[in-house]
C-alpha cells in the first residue's frame, strides 16, 4: 500500500485550494463518489475562498488545514435548510468536487442568518 509523506500531504492541501476555491454547503452528507446536495436558501452562492483564507498543512500526521479568517456566505433571504458539510469546488457553479468534510457542526439557517463560521472551525485532511 501506497501513502504520502506529510509534505505530500501538506502539498496535496495546497493544490486542493488552489484548484478547487469554491466552499458550498451541503445538507447532506457527500462520499467520494457522490456530492452531498447543496444549499438551496435564498441568497446562497458558493463562497470564493483565496490564498489566505487557509492556514498551511500541518506537519503532524495527518496534514490539517483549517479556514485562517472567519468565513461568512451571503445572508439567508427566504427558504431554510439545516447545512451538515461543506465541499470544495472548481467553480462557483457546477464545476468540479474535490474534496468535501464535516462540518463542525450542523448549522439550521432561516431567514435573517448569516451562516458564518469562525476560524479554524472548517477542516480539511489529507492522510
Amino acid at each position: 500500500m501506497a501513502g504520502l509523506t506529510h509534505a505530500g500531504q501538506t502539498f496535496v492541501l495546497s493544490a486542493v485550494q488552489t484548484q478547487y476555491p469554491y466552499l458550498a454547503l451541503t445538507t447532506t452528507a457527500p462520499t467520494d463518489a457522490t456530492a452531498g446536495s447543496e444549499t438551496t436558501y435564498t441568497g446562497y452562492l458558493r463562497k470564493q475562498m483565496i490564498g489566505g483564507d487557509w492556514t498551511a498543512g500541518t506537519a503532524a500526521a495527518p496534514s490539517v488545514s483549517t479556514n485562517a479568517n472567519t468565513v461568512n456566505f451571503a445572508q439567508c433571504t427566504g427558504g431554510s435548510s439545516t447545512v451538515t458539510h461543506f465541499e470544495l469546488w472548481s467553480a462557483v457553479s457546477g464545476g468540479t468536487r474535490g474534496m468535501w468534510g464535516a462540518l463542525a457542526a450542523p448549522l439550521a439557517i432561516s431567514n435573517g442568518i448569516t451562516p458564518s463560521w469562525a476560524p479554524s472551525q472548517i477542516t480539511m485532511t489529507a492522510d
